[in-house]
Order: C-alpha cells, then sequence, then structure tokens
C-alpha cells in the first residue's frame, strides 16, 4: 500500500480497501493484520477493526526513490520484529528478504510487451526489480493468464507460483 497517494485514485487503492474491508469483515479474531502505510494515504487504509494495525513509513510516492528504498530496507525489518507469517504486495515489486511467505501481485508487463509507454525511470525500475522479486515470491497472482504466461516466459517464474485470479466488476 506503500505507493498509493491520496488524492490519486488509482485501482490498486480500490483493490486494496475492497481486500482489507473483506477481510475485516470475515475476520474472526485469530488473527492479526498490519497494514505497512505512509503519512500520505495512511487515513485511507484506517481500518475500524481491533485486528488491524497500522506501521507507518517515513516516505511516500511523492519522494519515491526514498519510498522504494524504506520498502526496500524496512519491510523486512518490521516483518521480522512483527512475526508476521505472510506479507502481500500488491504493487509490482516486493522486498528481500522478509523472513516469512510473500504473495506479489502483478497486473502488467507491459514494460517489456510494449516498450516506450511508460515513463523510461519506471520502466528501468520495473526491469532491474520486478523478475526477481516476482522469482522469490511464493506465490505470484495475476489477473489473466495470457499475463501468467508472460510471467513464466518472461521472467522465469516458475509456474506453479502462479495464480490468476481474474478481475470482475463490483
Amino acid at each position: 500500500i506503500l505507493s498509493e497517494i491520496a488524492g490519486r485514485s488509482t485501482g490498486t487503492e480500490t483493490y486494496a480497501q475492497g481486500f482489507l474491508n473483506a477481510l475485516a469483515r470475515v475476520c474472526n479474531g485469530e488473527h492479526q493484520f498490519f497494514c505497512f502505510v505512509n503519512s500520505a494515504n495512511e487515513e485511507l487504509y484506517r481500518i475500524q477493526n481491533k485486528a488491524f494495525h497500522q506501521v507507518r513509513f517515513p516516505f511516500s510516492s511523492k519522494t519515491r526513490p526514498l519510498r522504494v528504498l524504506s520498502q526496500l530496507t524496512l519491510i523486512p525489518y518490521h516483518a521480522r520484529r512483527l512475526h508476521l507469517d505472510v506479507v502481500n504486495f500488491f504493487g509490482t515489486t516486493g522486498a528481500f528478504g522478509v523472513g516469512c511467505a510473500t504473495v506479489q501481485h502483478v497486473q502488467t508487463l507491459h514494460h517489456l510487451l510494449v516498450p516506450g509507454t511508460m515513463d523510461p525511470k519506471s520502466a528501468l525500475f520495473r526491469k532491474a526489480l520486478m523478475g526477481s522479486s516476482a522469482r522469490t515470491a511464493d506465490v505470484v497472482i495475476t489477473n489473466s493468464q495470457s499475463t501468467g504466461d508472460d510471467l513464466v516466459r518472461l521472467l522465469r517464474v516458475p509456474l506453479g507460483r502462479v495464480v490468476v485470479v481474474p478481475e470482475a466488476v463490483d
């Protein structure tokens, strides 16, 4: 959730809010949930349920390089400190050395399939980290069979780790 900026609505924001609210509805008190947020988006993900907690990070995507650096270093620290069982990365890359199971979401590989369609810095970042992040994840969730096939073919993600969950209109 660290990559989201309040006021700039994205599909991830909508998905994350729905996902967290669904978890809150089925939460039976046996689990604790920790949302990694920042000052720019903490209100978007404040869930009114005692099983949900926020861990505030120092940087938002308003200063993207610092946000990425803090994500790569602080998520492993907090995951170990909090003894987390699973870390779910909604964005296109996760962190390494988390010390628990990881789930990585990948909706598109357009930076590889259609070069030149996104900001060069973002494309370089994705090329540098998305493949290794997806290959080290325990599960990679994608929204289409086509993207799942591309994950296996282009990023060499083991087929057994790719799970296709089609998106739907609510």
